[in-house]
C-alpha cells in the first residue's frame, strides 16, 4: 500500500458586488494571477479610458479583457469598484501572508452580515449566556 500526496488546496471566497446582487466565486489561491497586477491593471484602464475611445482600450487592454471578462466590463461600464478593490487588496495581503485566509472570510463575514442583515436580528441571533435577565 502506498503513500498519498494529499495537497490541500489554498483558496478564498471572492465577493463581488453589483447594483444589488452578490457574485460568489471561490479562487483558488494557487492559480491566481497576482492581485497586484489586476489592480494596477484597472487603474491604468480607467486611465486610458480618460482620453481614449473604449474601442481603443480594448484593443490596448486585449489580453486582461481575455483573461478577466467580467472585470474588464465593470471597468469600462464605469460600475463603483470600491469593493472589488478591497477584495483584490484584501487577496494581496493573504498572498504576501500578512493576514490568513480566515481572518479575511471573518472580516468580510461579518462586514456582509451588517449590511445585508438587519441590525435586530443580528441582535437576536447573539448568544445570550446570562438567563438572570429573562422574564419567566
Amino acid at each position: 500500500m502506498g503513500l498519498k500526496n494529499i495537497h490541500k488546496e489554498k483558496s478564498v471566497i471572492l465577493y463581488v458586488f453589483i447594483k444589488n446582487n452578490i457574485y460568489i466565486y471561490k479562487l483558488n489561491m494557487n492559480n491566481i494571477a497576482n492581485p497586484g497586477e489586476i489592480l494596477h491593471n484597472i487603474i491604468e484602464i480607467r486611465k486610458y479610458l480618460q482620453n481614449n475611445s473604449q474601442n481603443e482600450t480594448k484593443i490596448k487592454f486585449k489580453d486582461f479583457e481575455n483573461r478577466y471578462p467580467s472585470v474588464y466590463k465593470k471597468i469600462v461600464s464605469g460600475d463603483d469598484l470600491s469593493k472589488m478593490l478591497d477584495m483584490l487588496q484584501t487577496l494581496a495581503k493573504i498572498r504576501n501572508g500578512d493576514i490568513t485566509k480566515d481572518d479575511a472570510d471573518k472580516m468580510y463575514g461579518n462586514q456582509l452580515a451588517k449590511e445585508y442583515i438587519p441590525e435586530h436580528i443580528l441582535k437576536d441571533k447573539k448568544p445570550n449566556n446570562n438567563n438572570s435577565n429573562a422574564d419567566t
